[in-house]
C-alpha cells in the first residue's frame, strides 16, 4: 500500500522520549478535558492551513484527517513527527486563544500517536479515520461529512479543503481502484479506537477510569436520564460512545454501566465487526 515503508528496526532508531519520530503514523488529539475544540469552519479551515504549513516545514505529507467537534485524527508520512505536531499545536493554540481568551488549554497533552509496520494496519487507520463522522452518527455516509480527507481521493471535482491543505492521494489510489472499492472497505472495515492504538508502536496512554466516568455523566446529562432509567437501545449507543469517543476499555465499560463483562464484550464484537481477545482492552 505504500511506496516505502520503513522497516521497524529503523522506525525504533529515532524516538523521542520514546515516541517514534519517523514512519507511517497514526495521530490522534483530543480537546482538553473533551471540551469542543472547532466551534465554526473559520477555526477549522485555521487548523488545516497550519497543518499544511507545519507538514510542508517538517517533511510530512498528510495522507488522511478527519476535524470532529471535540477531537482530530490525522494520518502522517513523516521523518519529525514531534516537531511536526508541536508546531501545529502551538500555533493553532495561540491563534485559538485570541479568539477564545478565557480558554487555558486548547489540547489535551501529550498527544497519542501509534506507529504502523503493515500495509494492514496503515490501511485500518487510514480507514478508521474516514469512517469516524459515521461512526459518531453525524453522518450517514462518509462523503457526506466536510471536514475530512475523504473527497480528496476520488472526487470528480475537485475538493474544495484542497483550497487550505493538500493531501497525498497516491497510497490510496494504489490501494483502491475506485470510490466504490474504498467505500466498501470502509463499511466493512471500521476497526475501534483501541484497535488502532493496539495495531502498532507508539505513545498512546490508557484512558483512566475517572475520565470514563466524567465522559459516562456527560452523555447522561445529554440524554437526561440516570444510568438506571435508560433502555435497552440507549444503553448499547451509551456503550459505543464510551468505546469510540475516548477509548475506554472493556472492563472499564462494563464496570461504570453495571454490566458484566462478557454481555459488553459480545456487544463490542457485535457493533465493530472484530473478535476482541486481548486481555484488559
Amino acid at each position: 500500500m505504500v511506496k516505502s515503508l520503513s522497516s521497524k528496526s529503523n522506525s525504533k532508531s529515532s524516538r523521542k522520549n520514546g515516541r517514534i519520530q519517523s514512519g507511517s503514523i497514526h495521530v490522534y488529539v483530543r480537546g482538553s478535558g473533551k471540551h469542543t475544540v472547532f466551534y465554526n469552519d473559520e477555526e477549522r479551515i485555521e487548523f488545516l492551513k497550519r497543518c499544511d504549513k507545519a507538514a510542508k516545514q517538517y517533511n510530512t505529507k498528510i495522507i488522511a484527517f478527519v476535524l470532529m467537534t471535540n477531537h482530530l485524527h490525522i494520518h502522517v508520512e513523516t521523518s519529525s513527527l514531534t516537531l511536526f505536531v508541536s508546531s501545529l499545536l502551538k500555533g493553532f493554540s495561540r491563534w485559538y486563544n485570541t479568539r477564545h481568551p478565557g480558554i487555558d488549554k486548547v489540547f489535551k497533552s501529550p498527544f497519542n500517536s501509534s506507529c504502523k509496520f503493515s500495509n494492514k494496519w496503515i490501511s485500518d487507520s487510514i480507514l478508521y479515520i474516514l469512517a469516524n463522522p459515521v461512526k459518531a452518527g453525524m453522518c450517514n455516509q462518509p462523503w457526506e461529512y466536510e471536514w475530512s480527507s475523504y473527497k480528496f481521493y476520488f472526487s470528480h471535482g475537485s475538493c474544495h479543503l484542497s483550497k487550505f491543505i493538500d493531501v497525498d492521494t497516491s497510497i490510496m489510489k494504489e490501494h483502491f481502484k475506485d470510490r466504490n472499492s474504498l467505500d466498501l472497505a470502509i463499511k466493512n472495515s471500521c476497526p475501534d479506537l483501541n484497535t488502532i492504538r493496539q495495531s502498532g508502536e507508539g505513545v498512546w496512554r490508557r484512558v483512566p477510569d475517572s475520565e470514563v466516568c466524567k465522559y459516562l455523566d456527560l452523555l447522561l446529562k445529554q440524554k437526561g436520564k440516570t444510568l438506571f432509567a435508560l433502555n435497552k437501545s440507549e444503553l448499547e449507543d451509551i456503550m459505543i460512545r464510551l468505546r469510540n469517543d475516548v477509548g475506554a476499555n472493556i472492563r472499564q465499560i462494563s464496570s461504570v454501566l453495571h454490566e458484566s463483562y462478557e454481555e459488553v464484550k459480545r456487544k463490542m464484537s457485535y457493533c465493530f465487526g472484530v473478535s476482541i481477545r486481548h486481555r484488559g482492552i
